[in-house]
């Protein structure tokens, strides 16, 4: 029986959560003859890489499970050398913090075989706060820690709308096609950069050939209290404002002023969402929301 996925997991000093990752997809309903796991360690100074190893001695009799270190660090250089391995027809990213449900793969499955034209699939990401979800964020900002639900309908995504990494299944021969993650862009290591994701998406979309938002398909993403801090969120948010710079440098002058007039209109938008919030006297919420872009167009502004 040829394999239909090969879920990919990219992981950098996940020690602590790495194992339910992998729990959650060797627990999968879908025939195990249809899917493999490939773990991608890349470079951890922890213990991800020997609880890795660990499953696939302990698993690989009954499951179709891999480990490979890719020692070019970045997440992108990870996400590519999943490509590169992979043995199924779709590739289907986790994040090494996420929980699968038990009938994540079996619902894409399903769906793509009834479908045979659609070429990607992104799917719900729910935060689960380990310690409580903080009052500072809203259903808006909780795109900062991955979240994604945009309702229960399925549809093909159009707009600004994409798949988002933790849930982000796309056809192995596509990714290929249009040249993988670009390695200039993303996360290395401890820092965090965002854009390749959009960036890549950017290039799928000029093939004009579909991608779907399946509500079905489920991850709960770990949030931990440290990554609610103050500091992890400026460094997260100026990511976005450095991957958009990245971008801004590739792109011609239409592209430059499309990004311009994007970082100009979201600042809008943010204070106008910050009065909301002050005026209903929800004071965090509105800091929340100025210190989200300024940090962004801080992030655009460094060199």
């Amino acid at each position: 029986m040829p394999l239909f996925f090969t879920v990919v997991v990219c992981s950098y000093n996940r020690e602590k959560y790495i194992a339910d990752a992998i729990k959650s997809l060797l627990n999968q309903s879908l025939d195990k003859r249809l899917y493999e796991i490939l773990i991608i360690d890349n470079n951890s100074t922890d213990s991800t890489g020997e609880i890795a190893r660990d499953y696939v001695q302990k698993y690989e009799s009954t499951h179709q499970i891999r480990y490979v270190k890719e020692t070019n660090q970045g997440l992108c250089f990870a996400r590519n050398r999943g490509i590169q391995e992979a043995q199924g027809k779709f590739i289907v990213y986790m994040d090494d913090d996420g929980i699968a449900d038990p009938n994540f793969l079996e619902v894409q499955h399903h769906f793509l075989t009834d479908f045979d034209y659609v070429i990607g699939l992104g799917g719900k990401i729910i935060p689960r706060y380990v310690d409580g979800k903080p009052k500072w964020i809203d259903g808006i900002l909780e795109g900062l820690v991955s979240k994604v639900d945009h309702g229960d309908k399925v549809f093909q995504y159009t707009g600004k709308k994409y798949p988002v990494g933790c849930n982000m299944t796309y056809r192995k021969d596509i990714l290929e096609q249009v040249g993988m993650f670009d390695t200039g862009i993303g996360q290395v290591g401890d820092n965090l950069v965002r854009g390749d994701e959009t960036e890549l998406y950017e290039r799928i979309k000029k093939l004009n050939r579909p991608v779907y938002y399946l509500p079905k398909s489920r991850v709960e993403h770990v949030i931990e209290k440290n990554r609610l801090t103050r500091d992890h969120i400026r460094k997260m948010s100026e990511g976005v404002g450095i991957g958009r710079r990245i971008l801004y440098f590739k792109a011609d002058w239409k592209g430059k002023l499309k990004i311009r007039l994007e970082l100009f209109t979201k600042f809008i938008v943010a204070l106008v969402f910050a009065l909301g919030y002050v005026f209903t006297g929800r004071f965090k919420k509105a800091k929340a929301w100025v210190n989200f872009r300024l940090d962004v167009h801080r992030g655009f502004g460094k060199t």
